[in-house]
C-alpha cells in the first residue's frame, strides 16, 4: 500500500497499510462464505491483528530454501509466535521459495517441519532429489495425514478456546523459565513435543520439559525438566510423547508402522499410559464427540473407557518391558467377556474379529474392539 495513495473512502495509504490486509481478508472471506457456503479454504499470504477471524491456514510468506536466518529458522519462529496472535492455523512452504531449488538436506529438514504442522505443503516434487528421499517424504505425508483426527480434535479446542495447535513451550510449562528462551520446540496440544532440526547439523541441544515422556521413534523412557544431546542423521529428528498421551489416528497402510491397509475402517487410538494414573482426551469428528480415558494404577488393570461410539477402534497401547498382559476383559452394559488372544500380529491386523496380541519384542498391546453399547470399557490384567 503506497503511503500517498488514497483510498475510495479518503482514506491516505499510510494510515491504512496494516489493516489492508485486514479487509483483503475479509472480502475474501465474506465473498465465500456466501458463494460456497463455508467450503472453502483460505491461505493468506498478508494479515493484520484480527485477520484470524477470516482466515485459514496462515503462512510466512517467502523465505529463503536455505538454513539462513530467512529460511528454515525464520518459519519455525514464525510458526510459534503467531500462534500467540491468535493464528491457531500455521502452513509453510517446504524449502522455501527465495533463491530456488532447496538443497536436499534443507528440503527435508523442512518436510520434517511440515509434517508437524497442520499444514504440509511443497513446491518441491519429492522425485525430483533422490529415491531416499522420495520414499522418505512418502513416510512423512502418511504419518501427518494418519495424524488427521489428532489435528483436527485439537482444531476444535482452539476454535473454542483459541489454543493454537503448535504450542511454544511457555504455554503449558508457564512456571518453568528454562522454557522461555526456548524458541525452536514447540508441543501439538499437550502430547507430543517437536524439536525441529533447523542447521545443516545433525546433532541440537533438546530441552525436555516436565513430565516422562518417550522417544517415538525408539519408545525409550526420559525424564523431563533437563537438557539432552540429540543426535541422529538427516532422516531423523528428535520427537518425544508425553506420559498419559491418547493419540487418535487413521491409519491405511503400513508405512509407518502404526497398522496396515486392514487397519483401514478403524480408528487406531496410540496410548502411552501413565505408570500411576488417569489421562483422557476427547475426539472429534463427524460423530458426537468421543470422551477416552485411560487409567493405570499399582497392582489394578489397566482401563481404557470411551463414551458412545458407531466407529470401530485399534489399539496401540505402549507398555513397559517388564509388563506382559494376562487376560484382557471387554464391559459393555455390565456384561463381561474375555478377548481371545492372537497368535501373531499379522493374524490380529487381518481378522474382523474383536481380540488382541502382544507384541513382545517392542512391547506394544494391539486390541480390536468393534462399537458396541453406551459406554465401552477395556480391562488389561497382568
Amino acid at each position: 500500500m503506497p503511503e500517498d495513495a488514497i483510498l475510495y473512502n479518503g482514506m491516505k495509504g499510510k494510515d491504512l497499510h496494516n489493516a489492508y490486509g485486514l479487509y483483503y481478508n475479509q472480502t475474501f472471506f465474506e465473498i465465500l462464505n456466501k458463494t460456497r457456503n463455508g467450503d472453502f479454504l483460505t491461505i493468506p499470504r498478508s494479515a493484520w491483528s484480527g485477520s484470524n477471524k477470516f482466515t485459514m491456514f496462515k503462512w510466512p510468506g517467502d523465505l529463503g530454501a536455505s538454513f539462513a536466518s530467512n529460511g528454515l529458522p525464520s518459519t519455525v519462529y514464525f510458526s510459534l509466535s503467531i500462534g500467540f496472535s491468535g493464528f491457531p492455523f500455521i502452513s509453510t512452504d517446504i524449502g522455501g521459495f527465495e533463491g530456488r531449488p532447496a538443497p536436499e538436506d534443507v528440503w527435508i529438514r523442512w518436510a520434517q517441519f511440515g509434517a508437524m504442522i497442520p499444514g504440509m505443503q511443497t513446491l518441491y516434487m519429492p522425485w525430483w532429489y533422490s529415491k531416499k528421499a522420495s520414499d522418505y517424504y512418502r513416510y512423512l505425508s502418511w504419518l501427518h495425514v494418519e495424524l488427521v483426527p489428532f489435528f483436527y480434535s485439537l482444531a476444535h479446542e482452539a476454535h473454542i478456546t483459541g489454543a493454537p495447535i503448535c504450542r511454544h513451550l511457555i504455554w503449558s510449562f508457564q512456571d518453568d523459565p528454562k522454557v522461555w528462551r526456548v524458541d525452536d520446540e514447540f508441543t501439538l496440544g499437550e502430547s507430543i513435543l517437536v524439536a525441529s532440526v533447523i542447521s545443516a547439523e545433525n546433532t541440537r541441544k533438546v530441552y525436555i520439559p516436565k513430565g516422562n515422556w518417550f522417544d517415538f521413534w525408539t519408545n525409550k523412557k526420559i525424564l523431563g525438566q533437563h537438557d539432552i544431546t540429540w543426535s541422529g542423521d538427516l532422516y531423523q529428528f528428535p520427537m518425544y510423547v508425553l506420559e498419559g498421551a491418547i493419540i487418535p489416528m487413521e491409519v491405511k497402510n503400513q508405512v509407518t508402522g502404526f497398522g496396515t491397509v486392514n487397519s483401514s475402517g478403524y480408528i487406531t487410538v496410540a496410548i502411552w499410559p501413565k505408570d500411576n494414573g488417569s489421562s483422557s482426551f476427547t475426539l472429534h469428528d463427524t460423530e458426537l464427540p468421543i470422551n477416552f480415558r485411560v487409567s493405570h494404577f499399582k497392582n489394578q488393570p489397566l482401563q481404557i473407557k470411551w463414551t458412545l461410539s458407531k466407529k470401530s477402534y485399534i489399539f496401540m497401547i505402549h507398555l513397559g518391558s517388564n509388563v506382559i498382559p494376562r487376560k484382557i476383559s471387554n464391559q459393555t452394559e455390565g456384561k463381561i467377556t474375555d478377548l481371545n488372544a492372537f497368535a501373531s500380529i499379522e493374524a490380529f491386523h487381518m481378522s474382523g474379529r474383536n481380540g488382541w496380541f502382544y507384541d513382545s519384542f517392542k512391547h506394544i498391546l494391539w486390541i480390536k474392539k468393534k462399537p458396541q453399547g453406551k459406554i465401552n470399557e477395556l480391562a488389561i490384567n497382568w
